[in-house]
This record gives structure tokens, C-alpha cells and sequence, in this order.
């Protein structure tokens, strides 16, 4: 095999790769859209609400590093705010490093005199992350009438 073909096939296996994470991400950006939206949430692809900063201080992996916080799905609970996202980080000081992928949650308070915000609180680890949300937002939460909001099962975010 020539050198000029073996890296237009090494080019292609890599764009191919690429575009098949780009279409998973896709799809779960979009069942767990859903899944704020059917629980009377609202949802951020990425960071605007400057979290990355307030998690990284009280995170509970020791030794993790590059924090990233994408699909956000925050709103009101009551008299607190509840924010449940992805949390991507990078564990390992010493010999192999490892990038890990999880679901965390933690409410802080509306008023912010009256104390400081919980426990961040990880999905369970080698659980899809679709489940993990669906374990953390609130499976219920009252419209503007009063009347509860529809609750989403993993498997009706995967088929919606």
C-alpha cells in the first residue's frame, strides 16, 4: 500500500469516527432536551451559567483535572435552583490518564443569604448517562397549574 493511499484511509477511518460521535452526542443532547422539557426544565448545551468554576471546588473525585460542564438542565425547585449536567473530567496523576464522563447535581438556594448550596452528587459510574439524568432531575415538577409534569422514562427518551 502505498504512503499516499494508507493516509487517505487513516484520514477517512478518523472522519468517520468523528461524525459517528458527533451524531451520538447529537442524539443524547437531544433525549436529554427532552427529558428537561418534559419535566418543566430548562436546558444549556454548554456552560453559560459559569458552573464549571463552583463544581470544580467542592468536586468529589480526588485528583480531578480539565473539568468541563456541558448539557445543563437547571431550573426551580421550590425555594432552591437544581442543576444536573454532564461533568467530563480527567483522573490519574501518575502513569495512565483517564478521561471519564458522568452525570452530577447539586441545588443551591434562591436566596443566597440564607446558606450554602448541597452536596454535588455523581450519576452512578458505568451507568448510561441518559439513566443517570433520569435519576437525577426531579421526575416530576408542577406547571404554572398546578397539574404535575409528564414523567420520561430512559427508554421513552431513546424513542422520542
Amino acid at each position: 500500500m502505498s504512503p499516499g493511499l494508507l493516509l487517505s484511509v487513516l484520514l477517512g477511518v478518523t472522519l468517520a469516527a468523528l461524525l459517528a460521535d458527533g451524531l451520538r452526542r447529537g442524539r443524547r443532547r437531544d433525549a436529554v432536551r427532552r427529558l428537561a422539557a418534559g419535566r418543566r426544565m430548562n436546558f444549556g448545551r454548554t456552560d453559560t451559567l459559569q458552573l464549571t468554576p463552583r463544581v470544580a471546588r467542592h468536586f468529589p473525585a480526588p485528583g480531578a483535572a480539565a473539568l468541563r460542564v456541558c448539557d445543563v438542565v437547571y431550573g426551580a425547585d421550590g425555594d432552591a435552583y437544581r442543576y444536573v449536567f454532564t461533568a467530563e473530567y480527567t483522573l490519574g496523576v501518575t502513569g495512565a490518564k483517564r478521561r471519564h464522563t458522568r452525570v452530577a447535581a447539586f441545588t443551591e438556594p434562591r436566596d443566597r443569604r440564607r446558606g450554602g448550596r448541597s452536596e454535588l452528587v455523581l450519576g452512578e459510574e458505568g451507568t448510561p448517562l441518559l439513566e443517570q439524568y433520569a435519576a437525577l432531575v426531579p421526575s416530576t415538577r408542577a406547571s404554572a397549574h398546578g397539574a404535575p409534569a409528564t414523567h420520561l422514562a430512559p427508554e421513552e427518551l431513546n424513542g422520542a
